[in-house]
């Protein structure tokens, strides 16, 4: 039985369509680079208010040319602050900026939050609910 010329080109296609398909993947271009999160201390004491709020924080981000996407806070998991008034309490400020910003923020004192992360694989913060100023 003669097999029409069509089917084996099919089969050879639908056979390379992975391996063709995977050379396009990140190809796609957004104007919106991916976001990556900052960080910095609040300066929070116990017993004492944060010295530095989320906004006062997106503030400083914004008014270097740097455009925050979102902000929240977290506290550190990999650090035990005994509970006395005046001892640190590990409260973060954190934003999402774009990647392209990333070098920006280091130099303004932001630290990408991977950087916390414990060898176990967890992320070395938890988030909390930002307190009001």
């Amino acid at each position: 039985m003669r097999v029409p010329f069509a089917m084996p080109l099919a089969i050879g296609l639908l056979a390379m369509a992975p391996l063709l398909s995977s050379c396009f993947v990140g190809v796609i271009i957004n104007d919106d680079g991916a976001n990556v999160t900052i960080y910095e201390s609040s300066g929070k004491r116990q017993c004492e208010p944060a010295l530095i709020t989320p906004q006062q924080s997106a503030r400083r981000l914004s008014d270097s040319g740097i455009d925050v996407r979102a902000s929240s806070c977290a506290v550190l998991t990999s650090i035990a602050y005994p509970a006395v008034c005046g001892a640190p309490s590990g409260e973060l400020v954190m934003h999402d900026i774009d990647e392209h910003d990333l070098g920006d923020a280091e130099r303004l004192g932001f630290t990408r939050v991977t950087t916390l992360r414990l060898t176990s694989g967890e992320p070395g913060y938890m988030p909390i609910a930002c307190t009001p100023p």
